[in-house]
């Protein structure tokens, strides 16, 4: 036993004259101030890959050491509650880092500064110009998907301020409300009391920074009521109100008196109804166009099952296929779950599937039952398939052992980019579900990177420290590089780096 831990603290040490030291401190970007208790993690770079190396917190100095780094390149990335995630080198907010080289028995001192996330900040008033109080405020990232990235509400002289934002562009409305008089005023978007999406503009946000003046005065209409009965459970059903603006739950009692959700604005609604008969889990769901009161009946069934049969997939098993599914409505997406069966008993309504096989394979084709297509008021995902449970669903996920692959060289004038993120958009929407988004890797040390697992079709690819958001938009903006991706074969394309101006 002895002899066992004196080999262990002989290997450490020999190890640890071979080690550099990476040290350095935290500090507020706007004040300069330390900043205790911030996440600081590390990861080195591995030929292509980043490997997660160590994670500690700040001291009560902002300071931080990693004693035991081994030489190599890293990338240093840090976070603390009401700042944004940073990587040390980045050149705009949520671009990538820059890598950090630690020396062989060296030192190395980096400074890393945190930008607080970013504001919206306004004025909800009445048909006088007079403030608001009380009034639900949502901010939605502008993206192919709009999602609900933050909330306030308006404080008595009718002001708010949205916090925790990501730099980018975003949409701003209040939410329905009925006022003391008996008033509604209906959701209402930036600027001009604009009740609809394509009325709206939308407002650019920055770290460190408010974004001022982003004042709604509400539009008056008429809300409505929306009454749910359940039937065919024991007991009560839980019911899940839907909406583009968040969820909202309430109890009904199975075979009685309805439960009712007041004061909704028009506009499109999901109703989901979850209970039990006999013992086992009894659903229903239904999609909702309102525009005045109204009351729906749901008759709760017991869970459709969802099968699903892989072919083609040249000795891929359902555990190593890499599925993942997820619930999805109007307020967003659920949890992601990853598919062990071949067989599931699902909640009615809209699900997701997607694959995330190994290099070896890729997802060639998804087929779904007729009971199956996607129904309700949602956009198609552009990274998911997408599919309604109502019934029993039968799907077939066609895999293919013959995945093409991408490498090539990263240099910023005639030298390697090292670290250098390199990006792969696919331009076609089918072969952006088959892959399920976009692919990133990095560049190694010798600016040679390589994408493996891809399936055939059109691609952007782009190498850049700069660019944040990654679409058909932004990667063509850049001038990234088309290339087309064919069946099981390797290809390769060189990239300069790309320097975006600031």
């Amino acid at each position: 036993m002895k002899l066992a831990r004196l080999l262990a603290a002989l290997t450490f040490f020999a190890s640890a004259l071979h080690a550099g030291v990476l040290q350095g401190i935290v500090l507020e970007n706007l004040t300069s101030r330390p900043l205790s208790r911030a996440r600081v993690t590390l990861a080195r770079l591995e030929g292509s890959r980043l490997v997660p190396a160590g994670t500690l917190l700040s001291s009560r100095s902002g300071q931080f050491v990693f004693p035991q780094a081994s030489e190599g390149y890293y990338i240093l990335i840090g976070s603390r509650p009401g700042f944004a995630e940073t990587r040390y080198g980045q050149r705009r907010n949520s671009g990538h880092g820059t890598p950090i080289h630690v020396p062989a028995d060296g030192s190395q001192f980096v400074e890393l500064r945190l930008k607080r996330f970013g504001a919206v900040a306004g004025r909800v008033t009445d048909e006088n110009g007079v403030g608001l109080p009380g009034i639900p405020v949502l901010a939605y990232t502008a993206a192919s998907l709009m999602t609900i990235a933050a909330s306030a509400k308006s404080d008595d002289r009718g002001d708010y301020r949205i916090t925790g934002l990501l730099p980018g562009r975003h949409f701003v409305r209040t939410d329905g409300t009925r006022l003391e008089d008996g008033l509604t005023l209906l959701p209402t978007y930036h600027p001009y009391a604009s009740v609809l999406i394509r009325d709206a503009r939308f407002v650019q946000v920055d770290l460190d920074a408010d974004t001022p003046n982003v004042d709604i005065q509400p539009a008056s209409g008429r809300l409505a009521n929306l009454t749910v009965k359940v039937q065919s459970c024991i007991g009560g059903a839980q019911v899940t109100l839907a909406t583009d603006t968040g969820r909202r739950q309430s109890i009904a009692p199975c075979n009685l008196g309805p439960v009712t959700f007041e004061n909704l604005a028009p506009g499109e609604y999901e109703v989901l109804a979850e209970g039990f008969s006999d013992g086992r889990p009894v659903a229903a769901f239904q999609s909702v166009s309102l525009d005045s009161s109204r009351e729906v009946g749901l008759n709760l069934r017991p869970l459709p099952e969802w099968a699903v049969r892989l072919t083609g997939a040249g000795g891929l098993t359902l555990g190593a296929a890499g599925l993942i599914v997820r619930r999805r409505d109007l307020a967003g997406p659920g949890p992601e779950l990853p598919l062990t069966s071949d067989r599931l008993a699902l909640l009615p309504g809209s699900w997701q599937i997607a694959a995330r096989p190994p290099a070896s394979h890729y997802l060639s084709e998804f087929k779904v039952g007729a009971a199956g297509p996607r129904r309700g008021f949602r956009e198609a995902s552009p990274d998911w398939f997408d599919v309604h449970l109502d019934y029993s669903l039968n799907t077939e996920i066609v895999f293919s052992a013959q995945p093409a692959s991408l490498s090539g060289r990263v240099t910023l004038n005639g030298k390697p980019a090292l670290a250098a993120p390199v990006y792969l958009f696919p331009t076609a929407q089918p072969t952006r579900r088959r892959m399920n988004g976009i692919r990133t890797a990095y560049a190694g040390t010798n600016g040679n990177y390589r994408i493996d697992g891809l399936a055939p079709g059109s691609y952007l690819v782009l190498s850049s420290f700069d660019i944040s958001e990654i679409n058909e938009e932004s990667m063509t903006a850049s001038q990234a590089r088309p290339i087309t991706i064919e069946d099981g074969r390797p290809a390769t394309q060189d990239l300069e780096l790309a320097q975006i101006p600031q």
